[in-house]
């Protein structure tokens, strides 16, 4: 299970098994739940030394379907 809390006190919890595919961009996470259905998640909401855990998180749940821009 993967809960979601912003600074705003609202959460989410999803199972991590029901993500299809994610993309990273410099401010947000997209994550596919499936065709019709995605989650958008502002890095701005997640500390700083918790964006890379977000990455490993993501990368370990879906592999080769996990894709980050290479922000340069």
């Amino acid at each position: 299970m993967i809960t979601f809390e912003s600074k705003n006190n609202s959460s989410a919890a999803y199972d991590g098994d029901i993500f299809f595919k994610a993309y990273a961009t410099k401010r947000y996470y997209y994550i596919d739940l499936n065709t019709l259905q995605a989650l958008t998640l502002p890095k701005r909401d997640l500390e700083p030394e918790e964006l890379p855990e977000m990455d490993a998180l993501i990368k370990a749940k879906l592999g080769s379907n996990f894709r980050a821009a290479i922000i340069k």
